[in-house]
């Protein structure tokens, strides 16, 4: 009689192993979904259009922050200000940025 008991039973236990085998893969899929969602969407708020760019956007007097300007260099402004840019070349701060094969060793 409890060999009848258990064949009984087999029925139920594959339903059961198939219901947490779906539900584990259920499981599975909900998560990996919520993962792509928070990732894809983190990515897409981070990610700047050319119209949020500050230098097209901000309203400003000064015309050098647009990124269409190049920088002219000291040979733009020495000519009438000589004096000052020669204090600037003598300053600590014009030393401290040069191309590695001229800069001076430090120790």
């Amino acid at each position: 009689m409890s060999s009848a008991l258990q064949l009984e039973n087999v029925p139920n236990m594959i339903g059961k192993a198939s219901q947490v085998w779906i539900g584990m893969t259920l499981m599975t899929l909900v998560v990996v979904g919520c993962i792509w969602f928070i990732t894809k969407r983190g990515s897409e708020e981070n990610r700047v259009s050319e119209t949020d760019d500050p230098r097209l956007t901000s309203k400003t007097i000064y015309r050098n922050v647009r990124p269409d300007v190049h920088y002219l260099g000291d040979s733009a402004c020495i000519g009438c200000h000589q004096e000052m840019a020669q204090s600037y070349h003598r300053h600590p701060m014009a030393q401290s940025l040069a191309p590695q094969s001229q800069a001076e060793p430090i120790e």
